[in-house]
């Protein structure tokens, strides 16, 4: 907790890149993957009677079972029926299509390419990698495309000053993201009827009144190609992030190290909905915009004293790190003019618009000394203060040390042989958090009722007085090796207890609030 903070709480995962080539030269290495997918089992669903509200005739609307028998031969007016010279349809045989689901679905394909560059001279390595995803869904138009590159290098300036840098790039997007559920999903409308064929759906809208009304599979109900390629919902995804930093030993068991990380996000949802869609007849049109990033400095410096059998390391640093982001929301529904995506053609009282932007900082000082006795006894003590922006500001400094011990016993103590390790753990650490942005004090918002513009309180009750929480935890435990390292046992005890939790506890409603931040 002492190098990462507050975010350490629950541990740290590492994630350590691969690094350029270490034996001198260039490699060039490429490589290429594709999976192919098709459904395992097709849903179990009803295909021998035709839709209907009685058992004697036929209503193509209707979502009750109980119409004519399927495949023998009984006739009705139908989706595909042709009409005769006073426009009414004509009836025709009945048929079921079991195979609609099979029809509708595509294979799906994802391909994986990948290209990596890496290498090492004398000044250093470097590796550069390009990777290239497509994935074409089962689902009709539910394409996914993802591109990243990465580049990984090391630099050494004379004998004393090395530099590292680590760049990453990540774009994701869709022309549709399938909806889950009922309503949008395309396969909840292919379900919904049984005596119409999924291929006589491709035409999605009725002669000439396209953009107007789509080829409906019965009263009320959506054709799924309808869903699948008109109400789309779009996204591009960018994620860039990185750090670079610099090493200086100037003397042998010293170490000064500069770090600056940058991790930037940045996402755009397009969500079209045509006019004709069943649960919104003039369709609707809405936009969703937001970035979010993080900037995180850091400088430490490392003395190693005594190496040998009494080692001591020591470090102490200080860090800061600031977080914003911003999103924006437009949109509305009923489209003036149809297939005309543009906020401009929603009506002025459809309109809504959001905009929120947050700001976090964090400055830290920390320390950490590490003591080894003669491969036996272990001790590590850190400590770490923080500064929060988001914390009242008499209690926005909080401090939260740590202490462990370890006793590696087959070093101490003679034992039988069997033993490859048997160590004895234990320690107490204290980590500190703060809360997000913006929940000391309560402000109005601004919200939309018809043409009207109106103000509003949130329903959740801030508190001015918060103080950081500090969670303690206490721990114990036994390391047992057995039979050179071919059986293991590892045995832990813990104890955490939290103090000043931050939390949203429900209140009554009569208060004019639902929930209280405490």
């Amino acid at each position: 907790a002492a190098l990462y903070g507050s975010r350490a709480g629950n541990g740290v995962v590492l994630i350590t890149t691969k690094s350029g080539r270490g034996d001198q030269g260039l490699g060039i290495t490429f490589s290429s993957s594709n999976v192919f997918e098709v459904p395992y089992r097709y849903v179990d669903f009803h295909y021998k009677y035709a839709n209907g509200d009685r058992p004697d005739h036929y209503n193509e609307g209707s979502a009750y079972w109980g119409g004519l028998p399927l495949d023998q031969g009984n006739k009705a007016p139908h989706f595909m029926s042709p009409l005769d010279e006073n426009g009414n349809k004509i009836p025709i045989e009945l048929k079921s299509y079991p195979d609609n689901a099979k029809n509708f679905l595509e294979t799906g394909i994802t391909s994986v390419n990948n290209l990596t560059v890496a290498g090492s001279r004398g000044f250093g390595t470097y590796r550069v990698s390009y990777d290239m995803m497509r994935h074409n869904g089962m689902i009709p138009n539910s394409d996914l495309k993802r591109d990243a590159i990465s580049s990984v290098a090391e630099f050494n300036v004379g004998q004393t000053i090395k530099l590292r840098t680590n760049l990453n790039f990540l774009r994701s997007s869709s022309p549709n993201r399938p909806a889950t559920g009922r309503g949008a999903n395309p396969l909840y409308a292919l379900y919904n009827w049984s005596a119409v064929d999924v291929r006589d759906m491709r035409e999605i809208w009725l002669p000439g009144q396209e953009q107007i009304a789509q080829r409906r599979p019965g009263t009320g109900e959506d054709n799924p190609y309808f869903l699948a390629y008109e109400l789309t919902n779009a996204f591009t995804r960018d994620h860039a992030y990185g750090n670079v930093e610099a090493e200086w030993t100037p003397l042998q068991n010293l170490v000064l190290l500069g770090r600056v990380a940058h991790d930037v996000f940045n996402e755009n949802q397009e969500t079209k909905v045509p006019w004709s869609y069943s649960r919104a007849s003039k369709g609707g049109y809405y936009l969703d915009d937001f970035v979010n990033q993080e900037t995180n400095m850091e400088f430490r410096a490392s003395y190693r004293l005594f190496p040998g059998d009494f080692d001591i390391s020591l470090t102490a640093g200080t860090s800061g790190m600031h977080q914003q982001g911003k999103s924006q929301y437009m949109g509305g529904a009923e489209l003036t003019i149809p297939g005309l995506y543009r906020i401009s053609n929603i009506p002025t009282g459809n309109r809504q618009t959001t905009n929120n932007t947050y700001e976090k900082r964090i400055y830290s000082v920390f320390g950490l000394a590490s003591i080894g006795f003669d491969d036996k006894l272990y001790l590590d003590v850190t400590a770490r203060n923080d500064w929060s922006s988001t914390l009242p500001a008499n209690d926005r400094s909080y401090f939260y040390p740590s202490a462990s011990l370890s006793w590696l016993v087959n070093n101490t103590v003679k034992l039988p042989t069997a033993f490859s390790l048997f160590k004895l753990r234990g320690g107490v650490a204290q980590v500190g958090n703060d809360t997000g942005p913006y929940q000391l004090y309560n402000a109005l918002g601004t919200g939309n009722w018809g043409d009207l513009i109106t103000i509003n309180i949130d329903q959740n009750l801030r508190n001015p007085i918060l103080k950081p929480e500090i969670a303690t935890s206490y721990e114990g435990g036994i390391d047992l090796n057995l039979f050179k390292n071919r059986l293991r046992f590892e045995g832990t005890y813990f104890y955490v207890e939290n103090k000043n939790q931050i939390l949203n506890v429900n209140v009554s409603p009569s208060s004019g609030y639902v929930t209280a931040k405490t």
